[in-house]
């Protein structure tokens, strides 16, 4: 009985989502946001003296303060919302009050510098948080419970950093894993895949191809996937066997 043929598909993928994935560094990120953050507070601070300064001579002058760049919680509750940051104004309160929002009292009025807040607005910009990014991920992948969501994070396999308390997905990260669930089947998906199509192949010699690049495959996050294209013209070459 003569050797069956072997099939090498002989294509590469270039993927601009994939190789922007795999590029982000999430070290490099920190220290990008934490340098910032750090030339922020020191501005804040030198603002702060010169307003303690002002409030000691003058008293309370909100016009003052806020050419000083600093606002009382309600103005500064609608300088957010009118740039596009949602959150309800009791949430927002308990951030001044839990000191996740810093924030300067002169006399029996808080004063929120504008630095901070569009910190917080670019913040929003290019990054979300656990559950906002687990929610938009979920549109697409259904299927995935929160737990392993988070262990997904917690083992690095998707990008965070962490700022203050709170941990946060950069918004790129979110759109690449999106874009490869669209685009490509995991091994056990595509082994499911080539079952449906009337082709049985165990998992051990559909690795062994992957293994030995017969059949082009990413990785992300230390798994591999296979592009919809490839998947398609392996199941094509086998049926033609």
């Amino acid at each position: 009985m003569g050797r069956r043929k072997t099939i090498v598909i002989d294509r590469v993928i270039s993927d601009e989502w994939v190789d922007k994935y795999n590029n982000l560094d999430s070290e490099r990120m920190y220290n990008e946001k934490a340098t910032k953050l750090s030339g922020i507070i020191s501005s804040v601070n030198r603002i702060a003296k010169e307003a303690e300064k002002v409030y000691r001579q003058n008293g309370t002058k909100s016009s003052e303060f806020k050419g000083m760049g600093l606002m009382p919680i309600k103005e500064a509750y609608s300088y957010l919302k009118s740039r596009g940051y949602d959150i309800m104004f009791r949430a927002f309160g308990g951030r001044v009050e839990r000191g996740a929002i810093p924030s300067y009292k002169f006399g029996k009025k808080r004063y929120i510098p504008m630095q901070f807040l569009d910190e917080l607005v670019a913040t929003k910009g290019n990054f979300y948080n656990i559950r906002e990014a687990y929610n938009e991920y979920r549109k697409h992948e259904p299927d995935i419970e929160f737990r392993a969501f988070v262990g997904r994070i917690e083992k690095k396999v998707i990008p965070s950093i962490k700022v203050g308390f709170r941990r946060f997905i950069p918004k790129d990260a979110i759109e690449g894993l999106v874009h490869v669930s669209n685009n490509y089947y995991s091994v056990s998906e595509a082994i499911r895949g080539m079952h449906d199509s009337g082709i049985k192949i165990r998992k051990n010699t559909f690795e062994r191809r992957l293994d030995r690049g017969r059949i082009p495959f990413i990785k992300i996050g230390g798994k591999r996937f296979i592009h919809n294209e490839i998947l398609n013209d392996v199941i094509e070459k086998e049926k033609k066997l």
